[in-house]
Protein backbone atom coordinates (compact mmCIF):
# COMPACT_ATOMS: atom_id res chain seq x y z
CA UNK A 1 0.00 0.00 0.00
CA UNK A 2 1.17 3.29 -0.91
CA UNK A 3 1.72 6.20 1.76
CA UNK A 4 -0.37 8.59 1.93
CA UNK A 5 1.15 12.62 3.14
CA UNK A 6 3.10 10.13 5.48
CA UNK A 7 -0.02 8.23 6.60
CA UNK A 8 -0.93 4.80 6.00
CA UNK A 9 -4.14 4.17 3.76
CA UNK A 10 -7.25 3.01 5.21
CA UNK A 11 -8.85 -0.04 3.81
CA UNK A 12 -12.14 0.51 5.53
CA UNK A 13 -12.31 -2.88 6.64
CA UNK A 14 -11.53 -4.99 9.44
CA UNK A 15 -11.59 -4.79 13.24
CA UNK A 16 -8.69 -3.32 15.52
CA UNK A 17 -6.31 -6.63 17.01
CA UNK A 18 -7.91 -6.03 20.56
CA UNK A 19 -11.49 -6.04 19.28
CA UNK A 20 -10.65 -9.71 17.70
CA UNK A 21 -8.05 -11.30 19.22
CA UNK A 22 -10.76 -14.12 20.81
CA UNK A 23 -10.57 -15.55 17.42
CA UNK A 24 -7.24 -16.47 17.27
CA UNK A 25 -5.29 -19.36 17.24
CA UNK A 26 -2.27 -20.88 17.77
CA UNK A 27 0.47 -23.21 16.59
CA UNK A 28 0.50 -24.05 20.29
CA UNK A 29 -3.31 -24.81 20.40
CA UNK A 30 -2.69 -26.94 17.51
CA UNK A 31 0.28 -29.13 19.01
CA UNK A 32 3.42 -27.76 17.46
CA UNK A 33 6.05 -25.94 18.89
CA UNK A 34 9.04 -24.02 17.39
CA UNK A 35 11.51 -26.45 18.16
CA UNK A 36 9.56 -29.70 16.73
CA UNK A 37 9.02 -27.56 13.73
CA UNK A 38 12.50 -26.69 13.21
CA UNK A 39 13.21 -30.72 13.61
CA UNK A 40 10.53 -31.55 11.16
CA UNK A 41 12.33 -29.31 9.09
CA UNK A 42 16.31 -30.63 9.66
CA UNK A 43 14.66 -34.67 9.15
CA UNK A 44 12.74 -33.45 5.73
CA UNK A 45 16.02 -31.82 4.40
CA UNK A 46 18.22 -34.44 5.34
CA UNK A 47 16.17 -36.70 3.75
CA UNK A 48 16.00 -34.73 0.49
CA UNK A 49 12.59 -33.63 0.90
CA UNK A 50 10.74 -30.77 0.33
CA UNK A 51 11.33 -28.81 3.89
CA UNK A 52 10.17 -25.40 4.09
CA UNK A 53 7.86 -23.92 6.22
CA UNK A 54 5.09 -23.84 3.51
CA UNK A 55 5.83 -27.30 2.96
CA UNK A 56 5.39 -28.14 6.99
CA UNK A 57 1.83 -26.07 6.64
CA UNK A 58 0.63 -27.97 3.70
CA UNK A 59 1.54 -31.87 4.80
CA UNK A 60 0.14 -31.13 8.49
CA UNK A 61 -2.92 -28.57 7.65
CA UNK A 62 -2.23 -25.59 8.71
CA UNK A 63 -3.73 -22.50 6.83
CA UNK A 64 -1.11 -20.46 5.01
CA UNK A 65 -2.97 -17.64 4.19
CA UNK A 66 -2.89 -16.52 7.68
CA UNK A 67 0.08 -19.09 8.98
CA UNK A 68 -2.22 -20.71 11.60
CA UNK A 69 -3.77 -17.35 13.34
CA UNK A 70 -6.91 -17.38 12.40
CA UNK A 71 -7.20 -13.26 11.15
CA UNK A 72 -5.66 -11.81 8.01
CA UNK A 73 -4.59 -8.01 7.96
CA UNK A 74 -7.19 -6.13 5.95
CA UNK A 75 -4.83 -2.67 6.13
CA UNK A 76 -4.63 0.52 8.20
CA UNK A 77 -7.00 2.84 10.39
CA UNK A 78 -6.28 6.14 9.05
CA UNK A 79 -7.16 7.77 12.38
CA UNK A 80 -5.09 5.43 15.00
CA UNK A 81 -2.93 4.25 11.95
CA UNK A 82 -2.89 0.63 13.65
CA UNK A 83 -3.41 -2.58 11.33
CA UNK A 84 -6.91 -3.90 10.34
CA UNK A 85 -8.00 -7.13 11.12
CA UNK A 86 -10.67 -10.10 9.50
CA UNK A 87 -11.01 -13.67 10.16
CA UNK A 88 -9.11 -15.55 7.74
CA UNK A 89 -11.24 -15.82 4.61
CA UNK A 90 -9.71 -19.01 3.76
CA UNK A 91 -10.05 -21.28 6.95
CA UNK A 92 -12.78 -19.33 8.59
CA UNK A 93 -10.75 -18.76 11.54
CA UNK A 94 -9.93 -22.31 12.58
CA UNK A 95 -5.80 -21.80 11.44
CA UNK A 96 -6.69 -25.43 9.56
CA UNK A 97 -7.25 -26.16 6.14
CA UNK A 98 -7.20 -30.29 4.34
CA UNK A 99 -3.91 -31.57 4.82
CA UNK A 100 -2.30 -32.75 1.35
Amino acid sequence: MAEVQGKRPSSGTGKKFNEITHKTTSLKEHGFDLMAIKEWRGREAAAGRPSSLDDFYRIHGICATCRCYGLQMTGWDAESEVPLWTVCSVCSGTGRVPAS
